[in-house]
């Protein structure tokens, strides 16, 4: 290119940054960095056999995946913006074995429609935090800024505001902790090979499949449900109808506990009220009217005989009136508030051992794990049960979770397991 204003672009293919240019037609060169160049508005695609000095503003967008560096005015932000999104598409394209060609990558229409397997692969492999060994027991931060950005622009979504609410499921299901996405694979791979149990065929899946679980962070339960669905042991329909009860069941107990908070802190602002009004009670104890009145009463009289007329008598008696009824008022208003605060607090004792309740399970399971516990790589003995046989099988510790254990049986099948499915191998 030996026009520097000349439109010029960029795009991926097999892992490797590629240039091309209106002077190059069909022309894609391998690129080996992309600089700064000295003068304004400018850079230097450096190639292997030769340096292109471009015009930032004649960049055009070829390849839907680079929008984030559309319209960027200063050379630096243009590297800067580059350098960041180049390693998540190498790395999206390596791991979905890319083969763009040439026309493919110069054609500027809409991308292809892509399956919902697909897009929550591509997802998951854009997360900085995917194949993080610290993270394969936790849910991914659906949050992260970069992350949506970078998804924004490789799936070409105009109106970023939109996308949470269109790629919901997607956002949740790319998410997923390790073992639960391991069971979201076989699920995709059942779905190719006919191997799902429903009324219908399917070979992709269904759209709204997943919609229950959205907001779902209950990771037991979701492995659980996932894992019954990919062996078989629940059709399609039972899993929809599973995963709604899901749903139902979290936000109920949701509501139970905004409840529950609600009344304590209701409950709170009650006895501050009441602890107030009583500290009243005790400073007007101390300065009673009637009191303070046969004390100085005398004495303005002696000092002030003259002025003293029936007309301040008569107003010192209504004010006296007037006190007491209000001191009355008062005492009634402390004997309401204390028993609404005995009420509010009989009720959150029927809230708290409702919860006390529920969780019961949880403390059986808790007390258990305090007995026996098992380290990553123990030999065990784990319980196995479906629609066919049950019983215990030897089996290995692959990962200890606060409240599961994650193994492998003999014969290479994974999963995840509460204490007391599991025991020790007798010697």
């Amino acid at each position: 290119m030996d026009n520097p204003s000349s439109a010029w672009w960029l795009s991926v293919v097999d892992g490797v940054l590629h240039f091309s240019g209106a002077d190059l037609p069909g022309v894609y060169i391998p690129v080996q960095s992309v600089e700064k160049s000295q003068d304004d508005n400018h850079v230097n695609i450096i190639t292997e056999d030769e340096t292109f000095k471009v015009h930032i503003s004649k960049f055009q967008v070829k390849d839907i995946r680079f929008n984030y560096l559309q319209d960027v005015s200063s050379r630096r932000k243009f590297c800067d913006r580059l350098e960041k999104l180049l390693p998540q598409l190498c790395s999206l394209s390596e791991s979905l074995n890319s083969e763009a060609t040439a026309d493919q990558l110069s054609s500027s229409g809409a991308s292809k429609k892509r399956s919902f397997r697909e897009e929550v692969q591509m997802m998951r492999n854009l997360h900085p935090e995917n194949n993080d060994p610290d993270k394969l027991g936790e849910f991914l931060d659906s949050s992260n800024r970069a992350w949506r950005q970078a998804c924004v622009t490789f799936f070409g979504c105009i109106d970023r505001a939109t996308f949470g609410g269109k790629y919901r499921e997607q956002i949740y299901c790319s998410c997923l902790p390790g073992c639960c996405y391991e069971e979201l694979l076989n699920i995709f791979q059942h779905f190719r090979d006919g191997l799902i149990l429903s009324t219908k065929q399917y070979k992709e899946i269904p759209a709204g499949l997943f919609r229950f679980f959205v907001g779902c962070r209950d990771e037991p339960r979701v492995h659980r449900l996932l894992g019954r669905f990919s062996t078989g042991v629940i059709t399609m329909e039972q899993f929809r109808s599973a995963s709604k009860e899901l749903k139902e069941n979290q936000q109920k107990d949701e509501d139970l506990k905004a409840e529950n908070k609600r009344l304590r802190d209701e409950n709170e602002q009650l006895k501050k009220e009441n602890e107030r009004l009583k500290r009243q009670k005790r400073h007007q104890d101390v300065f009673e009217y009637a009191e303070d009145l046969e004390q100085t009463e005398p004495t303005v009289r002696k000092t002030y005989q003259r002025k003293v007329t029936a007309e301040v008598e008569v107003h010192l008696e209504e004010a006296h009136k007037k006190r007491r009824i209000q001191k009355e008022k008062e005492e009634r208003y402390i004997e309401l508030i204390d028993e609404i605060i005995r009420e509010d607090e009989a009720e959150t004792t029927e809230v708290t051992e409702a919860i006390e309740e529920d969780n019961e399970v949880v403390e059986n399971i808790q007390e258990v794990t305090n007995e026996v516990t098992f380290s990553k790589g123990e030999k065990i003995t784990a319980f196995w049960e479906d629609k066919n046989i049950s019983g215990w099988y030897p089996a290995v510790v692959l990962r200890v979770n606060k409240n599961s254990y994650y193994v492998r049986y003999f014969d290479g099948v994974k999963s995840s397991l509460k204490p007391k499915d599991i025991k020790k191998t007798a010697n």
